[in-house]
């Protein structure tokens, strides 16, 4: 580390000089934990196992179901849900990519 003269005040260097490369290594080391971190939880919802047993069913409790077992929150519009004929699907350990198509 840089030693610093002190005894003139025209030395004494600015403290965010002194720490300015550290909190930029720090802010990165923070930004790619929190980036891995959102990977992990991402991958790990993705590779949950998933029953869906439904028979004739609305679009809205497909949905209501979807939502229970997965945590997952959707947005979508009245009008499909309006649209949207009866579904009928048995599901086991599926993934979410299978139980959305």
């Amino acid at each position: 580390m840089k030693k610093h003269d002190f005894s003139n005040r025209e030395n004494v260097p600015q403290v965010a000089d002194m720490f300015s490369g550290r909190k930029k290594l720090l802010r990165a080391g923070l930004k790619s934990t929190l980036f891995f971190m959102l990977l992990a939880s991402g991958t790990a919802i993705k590779a949950q196992q998933i029953n869906l047993s439904l028979q004739r069913a609305t679009l809205a409790k497909a949905i209501s179901e979807i939502r229970k077992t997965t945590k997952y929150d959707f947005a979508y519009s009245e009008e499909l849900l309006k649209k949207a004929g009866p579904i009928s699907v048995n599901l086991k350990n599926a993934n979410i990519t299978e139980v959305l198509n």
